[in-house]
């Protein structure tokens, strides 16, 4: 293998996978810097930035112990920086000039794979692609797909093992209308409420709006009645509220919330609003439209219209 020795402002090109990729040495001054951030922000928002770690690399950078490690800075066809960005802002704030191998010429949408040890968060993909979302969506996404699994586990985390970062912004982007609503939705409902949790409430909401295919409104109502107690003859909605407001006592795992939920839910959709059977529904999941038609001897015809009618005759 020969090498090629390149002077500085020359720039190598290389075909990878069918794309020519640009390869050069850049020095980049301090207020070349500070173009480059100001000229990349104008084309799409970066992650937020992590002040300490900007802090850390000027002070290296000051003291003369910055280390090359063959770490490049990478461009997008339009100029933009897409990775490389607390670097150049270190290299403002020290004021002196640092040398980087810069790769240019990337295709727009590549950023997203950047960066993986660091682990982009998923509302930072969001935000790289201008992507509009409610804070907090990333977890409720996760969980959603959890619950469309079957799985009980519902948690403030955004982990979900099953799905990849870029199935669940895939899962985001075609129902972000629905997700930003729900987000909203559980936001204004749990405010000031220490038992109801908002991704909780956005989740099982997007379940059984979205995937089991319940109305919006009826969801809304049953949640709406939930957090307040509020259905005339209603113990089960009192007892549900009470084991989890008290769940210092009952150390309730988050599965067994969940089947509060379904007890509730199903307890609701059937019009047996008096019972609370923990123990059927941890055997069971939140009922269809189909479910409660079938089981409801007040439903004599096969219409949702009229088991809805039925459902708020009860409320």
């Amino acid at each position: 293998m020969s090498k090629i020795y390149l002077k500085d402002g020359d720039v190598a090109v290389f075909t990878v996978g069918g794309k020519e990729i640009e390869v050069s040495k850049m020095t980049v001054t301090p207020e070349m810097a500070s173009s480059i951030i100001e000229q990349s922000d104008l084309k799409f928002k970066n992650r937020k930035t992590r002040r300490v770690q900007v802090d850390a690399y000027a002070k290296d950078m000051v003291n003369g112990v910055w280390k090359t490690n063959g770490e490049s800075i990478k461009f997008r066809k339009d100029g933009a920086l897409i990775d490389g960005r607390h670097r150049m802002m270190a290299v403002a704030k020290a004021g002196i000039p640092r040398d980087f191998i810069a790769i240019g010429n990337l295709d727009e949408g590549v950023e997203d794979s950047i960066d993986i040890g660091m682990l982009r968060s998923f509302a930072a993909v969001l935000t790289f692609n201008k992507v509009e979302h409610e804070n907090g969506v990333d977890s409720v996404v996760g969980n959603k797909l959890k619950l469309d699994s079957y799985r009980r586990a519902i948690s403030a985390s955004v982990t979900n093992s099953k799905y990849t970062r870029m199935d669940m912004v895939k899962e985001f982007i075609d129902n972000s209308d629905a997700y930003n609503d729900s987000v909203v939705f559980a936001k204004n409902l749990t405010r000031g409420q220490r038992v109801l949790t908002k991704t909780e409430v956005a989740a099982i909401y997007m379940h059984l709006t979205e995937t089991i295919g319940w109305p919006k409104d009826f969801v809304q109502g049953f949640f709406q009645q939930l957090a307040t107690s509020s259905h005339n003859g209603a113990g089960i909605f009192s007892t549900t509220m009470n084991r989890l407001s008290n769940r210092t006592k009952y150390q309730l795992y988050r599965s067994e919330r969940i089947t509060l939920f379904i007890a509730c839910w199903n307890a609701y959709v059937m019009g047996n609003l008096q019972k609370l059977s923990e123990k059927k529904a941890a055997k069971e999941w939140f009922a269809s439209p189909d479910k409660a038609m079938v089981k409801n001897t007040n439903a004599t015809v096969g219409s949702l219209n009229q088991i809805r009618k039925m459902l708020d005759s009860n409320a």
